[in-house]
């Protein structure tokens, strides 16, 4: 069964069919770039990034955006990742985005 959603609402589903094959190649940044990162506060930075390549016909991309703690943490309160999940919209690979990611 499928279902279409335009990023406010959904189809009803549909009747059941055989099994078919269905392959959606994953976003992949464009060659060469690099993630760039500006420090907001002690906590907070700001990404930047060109907009990935995408299969033709999407309109909506998720970045999940994980900021991995390379230190340890003094005392006993640890550490562990940062996650951030953006659904944005499909842009053109040479336009720039950017994101905050918090509670560094």
């Amino acid at each position: 069964q499928v279902r279409l959603g335009d990023g406010w609402r959904w189809s009803s589903w549909s009747s059941s069919s055989s099994l078919f094959d269905c392959c959606v190649p994953a976003p992949r940044p464009p060659p060469g770039e690099r993630l760039k990162i500006d420090k907001l506060t002690a906590t907070t930075a700001r990404l930047h990034w060109k907009a990935f390549e995408i299969a033709p016909g999407l309109s909506w991309v998720t970045y999940r955006l994980i900021a991995d703690p390379v230190q340890q943490a003094t005392g006993g309160q640890g550490t562990h990742p940062v996650v951030a999940t953006y659904v944005l919209p499909a842009q053109p690979p040479e336009d720039m985005l950017e994101a905050d990611i918090s509670n560094l």
